[in-house]
């Protein structure tokens, strides 16, 4: 029974991250892993998408930040004091 929970868990851990690999392929040049969480701001701005926070990053001409809390990725770009951010459950 140990042996298919683990396998199991094995499973769900590696559809995860394809789930996550797909979300984030078309923008991983604009993508930075980071392991500090964002920081708090005068203004946050949540967007829809992790597509339309790309368009943001090129605007802006800023790196899109990614850090996670378990399985919640949070995708942010810090422009003075305001931060774009997408967040996403896997």
């Amino acid at each position: 029974m140990t042996h298919r929970i683990w396998k199991e868990t094995k499973t769900l851990r590696r559809r995860h991250k394809q789930h996550l690999g797909k979300l984030t392929a078309p923008y991983k040049e604009l993508i930075a892993k980071t392991t500090q969480k964002p920081p708090e701001t005068e203004t946050t701005i949540e967007t829809e998408s992790l597509e339309d926070l790309a368009k943001i990053a090129e605007t802006l001409a800023r790196p899109i930040l990614h850090t996670t809390d378990g399985r919640e990725h949070t995708f942010y770009i810090m422009d003075n004091n305001t931060k774009y951010q997408h967040k996403t459950r896997t």
